[in-house]
């Protein structure tokens, strides 16, 4: 079985909406406030010397809970899983916020916090393996790969891990720590982190600067695989390391 048709899909890209989502949670605070200044009957609303007028009365603690709720907007950008949940944190603290003061549910944050819960909004957040704008771009290459005694082609490579594709049947590398020297030229420690039939994929181990130059030169200069070979059509993250 292709087990790299089961594999959830993931984004070559970060997603335009946590940009949204960030410019909203950044805005909203100070849109909000323009807001009840106009509502006062302030006529000049849009004016900072009235901002800073009006600012004077608002309480410390409303001030740390913007100053929370804005830095955790500006987080959301970073995609990590800890941004997640402050931003669901700073979210469900609006909510309580606006119930216990002014006795009413804010629509529009409960709606968006319950949206960060929903499986395709958390994902990029939740699983690293789905945001493929963060891999090292893979290269297809027709290199021959070395390990254990066994030969590998290598299908694509990147700075840091390769794609390799066993030559005899090999399926007992998964989970071990190998030396894979590449076409002779280039040996590095690598750790199997996927396999799919005959193709395993690893990542290197340790990596120096100086050694991911020596990758890259060894990309730029090796032979490129005819044009039907399908080396290079998997997304990234599917089948590679």
């Amino acid at each position: 079985m292709n087990t790299s048709q089961t594999k959830p899909q993931g984004y070559r890209s970060k997603p335009a909406w946590i940009y949204a989502l960030s410019a909203f949670m950044c805005a909203s605070p100070f849109v909000c406030f323009l807001l009840a200044i106009r509502r006062m009957g302030e006529s000049h609303w849009a004016t900072p010397s009235v901002w800073l007028r009006f600012a004077h009365h608002i309480p410390g603690s409303v001030w740390a809970l913007v100053a929370f709720f804005m830095m955790t907007g500006a987080a959301l950008v970073f995609v990590r899983r800890v941004t997640w949940t402050l931003a669901l944190i700073a979210f469900a603290l609006l909510v309580v916020f606006n119930v216990v003061l002014f006795k009413k549910l804010p629509l529009l944050a409960g709606l968006a916090m319950a949206a960060l819960t929903l499986r395709p909004l958390r994902n990029p957040f939740l699983s690293p393996k789905l945001r493929w704008w963060e891999q090292a771009p893979r290269v297809a290459v027709d290199l021959e790969a070395v390990s254990q005694g066994e030969r590998f082609r290598v299908i694509n490579i990147s700075a840091t891990g390769a794609l390799l594709e066993s030559q005899s049947g090999v399926h007992y590398l998964e989970g071990v720590v190998l030396q894979v020297s590449l076409s002779g030229r280039l040996e590095l420690d690598c750790k199997v982190v996927r396999r799919d039939g005959e193709r395993i994929g690893v990542s290197f181990v340790d990596v120096s600067r100086k050694t991911r130059k020596a990758i890259r030169r060894l990309i730029a200069s090796a032979p490129k695989p005819k044009a039907d070979s399908g080396a290079g059509s998997q997304p990234p993250g599917q089948l590679a390391a």
